[in-house]
């Protein structure tokens, strides 16, 4: 690793020198070369952190040589440090674990404004058989087996009146695509795949209700999509130990989104869609308040990216 780490460097001062570059952009992946470039180089360096992942949260706990140099390492002399504000801890996580001398920004992802304009987004259109969408990758935090559980344990009166459609892959795929087909529950609830972004908005606009069981985080893109989609949006309750979502609920208000129980999610959830199934005024009156939040505070793609070369030019 040390002869790899040190060829790399090597190979990065050379491009430095040929090219006369002006600014190192590193991702949390390659912090360590961007602290050596700016603690011993004196480089400019920009880092950019897509938002707090476990493995970061439990940095301070791990006492190997691997997790000291990333402790060192997020605590050189950046330029800049850019985060994305998806729901993790990001502010604390910053405050505890790099510099307080740099400069940063936490910035919200933005959303396709083209192709939701293209969709026509309608918040009022009634519809005899409510469709319930997530989207995500089918992986344990994001919470895509508790919503499969959901689905397939739905009380019999109401199944009439509701599908539950997941968009999504990932290494559970395979286990719920068996678990619905042993309770023979296909048509009842779908799992679509390799879904283009245009089909996607497409799908958030063919949908009545929205849940997302993101453990991490509900900032995230496919939440920013479906709320800018104005759909009547489910998430889950901020989680004070771990200050996750924190920051979601003081841009988002319970008058938007509708938050649900961390410590039984499944009950929770059960109890939240019967009560719009039985109230669907509710789901009417949450569509049109999250749509009139987001225009306010989310960006369209083209607007957010320049934020951030904007950033990256004021430190050349």
């Amino acid at each position: 690793r040390l002869v790899n780490l040190l060829s790399n460097i090597r190979i990065i001062l050379e491009i430095l020198k040929k090219k006369e570059i002006d600014l190192v952009y590193v991702d949390r992946a390659n912090v360590i070369y961007g602290a050596i470039l700016s603690k011993f180089f004196k480089k400019k360096v920009v880092l950019r952190i897509m938002g707090i992942y476990p493995d970061m949260l439990e940095i301070k706990k791990r006492f190997n040589f691997n997790s000291l140099i990333q402790r060192l390492s997020f605590k050189a002399p950046f330029s800049y440090i850019i985060c994305t504000e998806d729901g993790t801890p990001g502010k604390k996580w910053l405050i505890e674990h790099t510099s307080k001398k740099v400069k940063k920004s936490i910035l919200l992802n933005g959303f396709d404004r083209r192709i939701i304009q293209d969709e026509k987004v309608n918040v009022t259109r009634k519809r005899k058989i409510k469709k319930i969408l997530f989207v995500g990758r089918l992986e344990k935090i994001k919470g895509c087996k508790e919503f499969v559980n959901v689905a397939l344990n739905f009380p019999a009166r109401y199944r009439e009146n509701i599908n539950f459609i997941l968009v999504g892959n990932g290494s559970l795929k395979r286990e719920l695509v068996s678990l619905i087909k042993k309770r023979r529950m296909e048509k009842f609830i779908k799992i679509v795949s390799d879904v283009s972004h245009k089909k996607l908005n497409s799908i958030f606009n063919y949908c009545d209700i929205y849940v997302s069981l993101n453990k991490l985080g509900s900032l995230s893109n496919s939440n920013i999509e479906a709320m800018t989609n104005g759909k009547c949006c489910i998430f889950l309750n901020n989680d004070e130990n771990s200050h996750t979502d924190t920051s979601t609920y003081k841009l988002i208000s319970e008058n938007e989104v509708i938050k649900i129980a961390r410590e039984n999610i499944e009950k929770s959830l059960t109890e939240t869609l019967i009560r719009l199934l039985e109230n669907p005024q509710l789901i009417k009156k949450y569509s049109k308040n999250i749509l009139k939040l987001s225009n306010k505070i989310f960006k369209s793609w083209e607007d957010r990216i320049m934020c951030e070369i904007k950033i990256l030019r004021n430190q050349i």
